[in-house]
């Protein structure tokens, strides 16, 4: 029992000892690690503003029941949504996506 014991004993103290190199992966090298509020502002306010007018293209069809002349009726058309696609989802994807890690980079800055 002794020898397994020192052989764990071993096998633990020897990872333990690792290297600590693999805590830096989250350091980007193309980007400053720090960055004041200015910067981070005009981004977040252009898509708050610009998104609406992207989703607008498809949410319009629910809305003011838009519909393509000479085409047969789409998802859309029939109150659905394109399965697989961003279409109709660019506010929520830059509210949750993009604005969020923006955030959570301000809020670890005093």
């Amino acid at each position: 029992m002794n020898t397994r014991h020192a052989v764990l004993l071993a096998g633990v103290l020897g990872l333990s000892s690792g290297c600590s190199d693999f805590l830096d992966v989250n350091n980007n090298p193309n980007g400053p690690q720090s960055v004041t509020a200015y910067l981070y502002l005009p981004p977040m306010l252009h898509w708050m503003v610009t998104s609406p007018q992207f989703d607008g293209r498809f949410v319009g069809r629910y809305t003011q029941q838009w519909t393509l002349p000479g085409t047969s009726l789409s998802t859309w058309d029939r109150m659905g949504y394109d399965a697989g696609s961003d279409n109709g989802g660019r506010q929520w994807r830059d509210v949750h996506g993009s604005l969020r890690q923006n955030l959570v980079d301000r809020s670890d800055k005093p």
